[in-house]
């Protein structure tokens, strides 16, 4: 099961009140000392305009558990352990334009947002415009969404549009919550057995798996296509198992993405001249 890795701007306290038992690991505190402590405040209408303002690195002080650390030390923390800097107070709007110029913003949420979207996977919008990206690229007409990728991070809310008729396993009922599901999605089935005798260009997992859950829904697609577009998190055990079965795929392509990579996977098809016999028994 995914368990999201933070480290924690606000009250611990508060914040595991909120999150009831919502199972997440606080990698430490983190506090900074900038333009709001100097009482400089500058209002930005968008996020293009925050790449507009300039910041030395040396206007603003990074803690984590009291201790300080720089910029680069920050960073290698958050590219090989820590999956998100959750804000649990109303400190995220002062310190957006600080955030920004570190190239952090990405990597920032709310806790409102963790509990909302951080389900089975690492949320981030970037990850979804990569995904569209990489569907147009290579030219996918057709594709069936087994973990409801698109309706969980609100896609049907946002600019988006991946120019790909969408079908979907819906096992958590999001279409009876949000009817607007139904709008995102050309076909909704309940199960993946449901729809075992469909053929599809490509299928998207994005869920968390182990190696064993990975091959097993590998299995479980045998027959409805070559392709799989997969979300690997930095931290999967699926990392090391791709580069150790990377022969058991005809192609492996990767698209680099925020806490992890889209890869896509094209499995080895039949020989075109290839016939199968089945023999059965009967009275």
């Amino acid at each position: 099961m995914y368990v999201p890795k933070i480290l924690l701007c606000g009250s611990r306290e508060k914040f595991l009140q909120k999150i009831g038992d919502r199972q997440v690991e606080i990698l430490g505190q983190i506090s900074f000392i900038g333009a709001a402590e100097r009482g400089e405040f500058r209002l930005v209408a968008s996020l293009g305009e925050l790449k507009k303002v300039t910041l030395d690195e040396k206007d603003f002080q990074i803690f984590i558990d009291g201790a300080e650390i720089s910029f680069a030390e920050l960073k290698k923390i958050l590219d090989e352990a820590a999956d998100y800097i959750v804000f649990d107070n109303g400190e995220l709007a002062a310190r957006l334009i600080e955030l920004s110029q570190l190239d952090l913003v990405e990597k920032i949420i709310t806790t409102e947002t963790l509990l909302k979207y951080a389900r089975d996977n690492f949320y981030s919008i970037a990850n979804v415009e990569i995904l569209v990206k990489v569907l147009r690229k290579l030219k996918i007409s057709r594709a069936l969404d087994v973990d409801n990728y698109f309706a969980a991070n609100d896609l049907f809310y946002t600019w988006l549009n991946p120019d790909v008729e969408i079908e979907a396993i819906d096992g958590k009922s999001f279409a009876k919550k949000y009817p607007v599901v139904e709008n995102l999605y050309s076909k909704i089935y309940p199960t993946l057995d449901d729809c075992r005798l469909k053929n599809y260009g490509a299928i998207i997992l994005a869920a968390d798996r182990t190696p064993d859950e990975f091959l097993e829904v590998l299995t479980a697609t045998d027959g409805m296509t070559e392709n799989i577009l997969a979300f690997i998190g930095k931290n999967s055990t699926l990392v090391s198992w791709l580069k150790e079965c990377e022969f058991a795929f005809e192609k492996i392509e990767t698209f680099f993405a925020v806490n992890g990579c889209w890869v896509f996977l094209k499995k080895f098809s039949a020989h075109k001249d290839f016939c199968m016999y089945v023999v059965t028994h009967k009275d």
